[in-house]
């Protein structure tokens, strides 16, 4: 039993605000994958009491597998899959409000239980009172009236599945994405959201007080681990940025650090690799990355916002551009910035010149 819907973020909260004001819901996530550190599988896992509890509920995010959806009394969960919820809304890899993701409600045909075969036809209900029937598919009264606008996407949030919009007779018709930004006079490009991903040099002073201030806006949790073969192991879990000032004990090398709200579920995944050769005048290159999950990547722009603002930028036509803390920049010209490879100097002007295999290997012996 299946049903599909297109909608925004917004209108399926609010469907399912409605909802539970009638049934007591638990949503309880489900991953493909996970980051493997119990500090955080676990808390990421836990289940939701209502929709409002979510950060952002109905968008579709990279990484998103779907939502079991049951009441506190079903004691069948144990033994047969619930009810599962798949989001609308905007595919991860877009910047554009008008092209959504098909959602689904689905319960499978072996799950025989009186209470979640019950649940699912009263959801439905919802659905159907609510949307539009079109087709094959459910669709929000806002975005029906203004079907034409918008470009729908088959069974999954990636471009190659398939992909319709409304003729003027008010057909569902096949259609390219490309070909589709064409008739709308728009460019796919100018509508492509970033990788999640920056790279930086910095030293870990400055990087603190990038860290603190998120922690106005966020409850942080750092979990800082060390990857043995295939296994990740946790080496320290704290609570204030400060401490990554601490490197008691710790090797040199390539911190790797899980930035985690505690309240929203949105991570980050840092590698620190701020070795810095006082003699030689070497710096390494450091990143964060966002970490695709159901619950956002708020965190993550909020991080690299942060970095764009306050580290000087320098551009560098193929490689660049280049994010230098306020500590490295005000000794740019007497370092090497160490992207693994290739390397780089900065002379007058800020210009980058590349550090050449037999320079690099003068530096390094």
């Amino acid at each position: 039993m299946e049903i599909f819907f297109y909608c925004t973020p917004q209108k399926l909260k609010e469907l399912f605000s409605e909802i539970e004001q009638r049934y007591s819901l638990i949503y309880e996530p489900f991953f493909g994958r996970v980051p493997g550190i119990a500090e955080i599988d676990i808390p990421l896992q836990k289940p939701f009491n209502s929709c409002r509890e979510f950060h952002d509920f109905g968008k579709a995010y990279s990484g998103t597998q779907c939502f079991w959806i049951y009441t506190p009394d079903d004691t069948s969960i144990e033994t047969d899959s619930p009810i599962s919820l798949r989001f609308s809304g905007p595919p991860v890899d877009l910047k554009d409000d008008h092209v959504l993701c098909e959602g689904t409600l689905f319960l499978s045909t072996e799950n025989k239980t009186v209470l979640s075969r019950t649940l699912y036809k009263n959801i439905k209900r919802f659905f159907v009172q609510h949307f539009v029937k079109s087709g094959y598919c459910y669709i929000d009264p806002d975005v029906y009236s203004n079907r034409h606008e918008y470009l729908f996407i088959q069974r999954d949030y990636g471009f190659l599945a398939p992909a319709w919009c409304f003729d003027d007779s008010n057909k569902h018709i096949p259609i390219d994405i490309d070909t589709w930004y064409l008739q709308q006079g728009k460019n796919q490009e100018s509508y492509r959201s970033p990788k999640p991903k920056i790279e930086f040099f910095t030293s870990v002073s400055d990087l603190v007080r990038i860290l603190s201030e998120l922690e106005l806006k966020y409850k942080i949790k750092y979990v800082e681990t060390i990857h043995q073969g295939r296994t990740t192991h946790t080496l320290n879990v704290f609570y204030s940025a400060k401490a990554l000032e601490n490197t008691d004990g710790r090797s040199v090398g390539v911190r790797q650090i899980w930035v985690y709200d505690e309240v929203s579920r949105m991570f980050v995944c840092l590698s620190i690799d701020d070795f810095y050769n006082s003699k030689k005048k070497i710096i390494n290159i450091s990143s964060a990355i966002g970490a695709g999950n159901p619950f956002g990547d708020e965190l993550y722009f909020d991080f690299e916002s942060a970095i764009k603002q306050n580290f000087y930028t320098l551009d560098e036509k193929h490689y660049g551009p280049f994010y230098l803390s306020p500590s490295i920049y005000s000794n740019r010209q007497n370092m090497v910035l160490n992207s693994n490879d290739p390397r780089f100097r900065i002379i007058d002007d800020d210009k980058i010149v590349p550090v050449w295999s037999k320079e690099w290997e003068q530096i390094q012996n």
